[in-house]
């Protein structure tokens, strides 16, 4: 059976709505996606050239844990006079971050390599902490995807236009869940944050909360690109091509035969 697109995102909002229902929040993270057309691709020819299409995916993230419970007060004290090291972690908490960070090291290694399965129920016993017994830390958020745009987040209209479209969906499955529409949280890259906020400021003196995303805060950046410079830094630091030994990356490329891993563009090798 093919089900149209308002049907599907119909179905994703009830997931949206029942989540409300049962006292969760969500927030909602974007990005850009860029993908090339080539003439064979198109239904109507644009021209004698190939082009770059820039659209624009989201999703929903129900999350599990809630923190009604902090304070919305502001710091009591000017940030600027503390100390760096009231920023710095402790040495106790440095040794316990890399014996966790060793721990899932281990449940990788365990699942990829065929000579540590040896290792893996050792692995796979849950990391002690004083969270470890509360349910909403093993479960993982329910990831709810929104329509993909074709809106290109490098023109002000189109972003404004997806802005539009995150808070019609707030005050719609807040009205379907009989609730009062709430803030909620909106991530994406540091550009996407800084299209976000711009189009707020150009909604600013608008005349009604809708109009102004008033349920739209607060807009923050999310940590795509550090993950995948941490991970190109991994990888530059520990592929080494005169290194053939058993669990290597070089090792691991040869047997892979991935000739266009080479470190300079890990993120899509």
């Amino acid at each position: 059976m093919l089900y149209t697109m308002d049907q599907i995102a119909g179905h994703f909002n009830c997931e949206l709505i029942d989540s409300i229902v049962n006292g969760k929040k969500f927030r909602i993270v974007g990005n850009n996606i860029n993908f090339y057309v080539g003439l064979t691709h198109e239904r109507k020819s644009r021209g004698n050239a190939a082009h770059m299409e820039h659209w624009f995916g989201s999703m929903a993230i129900v999350q599990n844990l809630s923190f009604s419970h902090l304070s919305h007060q502001t710091p009591q004290c000017d940030l600027r006079a503390l100390p760096v090291s009231a920023f710095l972690l402790e040495e106790k908490d440095i040794q316990i971050l890399k014996k966790n960070v060793s721990h899932h090291i281990a449940r990788v290694m365990a699942e990829f390599f065929p000579w540590m399965k040896f290792a893996k129920e050792t692995a796979n016993k849950p990391i002690l902490s004083v969270f470890a017994e509360l349910p909403e830390f093993s479960r993982k958020n329910k990831l709810i995807p929104l329509p993909v745009m074709s809106k290109n987040e490098q023109k002000y209209s189109d972003v404004v236009d997806i802005l539009d479209s995150y808070e019609n969906l707030v005050v719609s499955v807040c009205n379907k869940a009989n609730v009062e529409p709430t803030q909620v949280h909106v991530g994406g890259d540091q550009l996407t944050r800084e299209r976000f906020s711009g189009a707020k400021r150009l909604r600013a003196a608008a005349l009604t909360e809708m109009e102004r995303f008033s349920h739209l805060t607060p807009i923050t950046f999310e940590l795509f690109h550090l993950q995948m410079a941490v991970l190109t830094v991994f990888y530059q630091l520990l592929y080494n091509t005169a290194n053939t030994e058993p669990c290597t990356l070089h090792a691991q490329k040869i047997r892979l035969l991935r000739t266009d891993a080479d470190g300079n563009d890990v993120k899509n090798h």
